[in-house]
């Protein structure tokens, strides 16, 4: 028997399985496909911050300093830093570099090996699979789901589903005149969402979208946008599609279970980017499933510390994040090209650049300065109340007044002689 069984061999759950099987534990990590970093549909960009925490290891295709953003009428607003802020990785070769880590440490990665049960004992777990064709049952003290946010297991034993959903779409494709991170706000292209061109080398780039519905035909006309434009050549090109967990679970832990990554919807709801929290989750699951094995007690009680540990280091920032989602989905494009204007006629960008809240990973903090500002609040609070007020239902409406209240507190994202002649 197993100490613990990982389910996916994406980022999270081959740094779950390498902090486990360094510590000495038995670890077996179970992943449907061939190897590791197969079929990925993820851009792969993470913050300076992210990249540091991979001590540097992962292959970087190009780092970014700078990004223009683009509203629905063609307004621009670019950012720009003198250090990189984010570096665009080499998605499935970060996955073989987790994976191969975690193996050097001694965990037993299967692959080709599609789960399709797990179920609990008085005092263990089970995890039945077809490999190649032939059943086999796994047995293991503790079960870590990173199993992506299309999987059944979180519901079948016992922590609930993922309850909103978003769809991104994305290829790689030669491009021209494409230098920086660009992206589009736009409701004909992408409703409620946005699109994105990211250069990796040479003339490439990852070009890709958000959407709820209909993210190919959405995708497709995005397509054809960028060469009535001349930036793209053709639109013949594969297209990958995956889900994107817009809100975590309800709970990520029971009784030998604990759920990380894409699976427990650890994912910033803004951009749909889940790879720092999925690791920084990770390292939280492996800590208190270390301690768990090492007293012997994997009870949901024990290992509800987990819960504790990620939601005082992600919650405030997810709910704050979600919040901005749901009211920038109301928004039209005349207010989004509104807000583009309000941005610049009041320096906001320059005054976001500038803060000490500016990050890649981290967007809470600039939000709350954002829609702070009076000039935002006059485009987005009536937006941002009837959320609040619970208008529509919204049953995150008391989690998000808590924390919007604590950001709304906060330093304003203009200079008090500015805020003095706006009033």
């Amino acid at each position: 028997m197993e100490d613990i069984i990982v389910v996916g061999a994406g980022p999270a759950g081959s740094r779950v399985a390498a902090a486990l099987a360094q510590k000495g534990h038995r670890v077996k990590v179970l992943e449907e496909h061939g190897r590791a970093g197969e079929a990925v549909c993820c851009t792969g960009i993470v913050g300076s911050e992210c990249y540091a925490d991979l001590g540097g290891e992962a292959s970087v295709l190009r780092s970014a300093r700078s990004v223009t953003f683009v509203s629905p009428s063609g307004h621009i607003v670019r950012l720009e830093k003198d250090s990189p802020q984010a570096y665009v990785l080499d998605r499935p070769s970060l996955d073989i570099m987790l994976a191969e880590k975690a193996a050097s440490y001694g965990a037993d990665f299967v692959y080709d090996c599609h789960v399709e049960k797990a179920a609990r004992t008085n005092s263990h777990i089970e995890v039945r699979t077809v490999r190649r064709g032939r059943a086999e049952v796994h047995a293991a003290r503790g079960l870590v789901l990173a199993s992506g946010p299309s999987s059944r297991l979180t519901s079948s034993l016992g922590l609930g589903e993922l309850g909103d959903f978003a769809v991104g779409a994305q290829t790689e494709i030669e491009v021209e005149g494409i230098a920086e991170v660009e992206v589009r706000f736009s409701n004909e292209l992408a409703p409620g969402f946005f699109t994105w061109v990211v250069p990796t080398t040479g003339k490439r780039a990852l070009v890709g979208m958000i959407c709820r519905e209909k993210p190919r035909s959405h995708f497709k006309a995005f397509l054809s946008r960028l060469e009535r434009e001349g930036r793209i050549k053709s639109t013949e090109c594969m297209v990958q599609a995956r889900k994107i967990p817009l809100r975590p679970l309800d709970r990520t832990y029971g009784d030998h279970i604990v759920a990380v990554g894409d699976a427990a919807g650890q994912v910033k709801p803004t951009t749909g980017g889940g790879i720092y929290y999925g690791l920084l989750c990770a390292d939280a699951a492996a800590d208190v499933l270390d301690r768990a094995l090492r007293a012997g007690d994997l009870s949901k009680r024990m290992l509800s510390t987990y819960e504790s540990r990620w939601r005082k280091t992600l919650g405030s920032e997810l709910r704050m994040g979600y919040l901005c989602r749901m009211a920038f989905e109301r928004l039209g494009d005349r207010t989004i090209d509104a807000l583009f204007e309000a941005v610049q006629a009041n320096s906001i960008d320059r005054i976001a650049l500038n803060s000490r809240a500016f990050s890649f990973d981290w967007h809470g903090g600039i939000l709350g300065r954002a829609i702070n500002h009076p000039a935002i609040w006059k485009l987005l609070g009536t937006t941002v109340l009837g959320l609040l007020s619970g208008k529509g239902g919204n049953p995150l409406a008391a989690e998000c007044l808590v924390t919007v209240k604590g950001r709304l507190r906060a330093e304003p994202l203009t200079p008090p002689s500015e805020c003095a002649m706006q009033s």
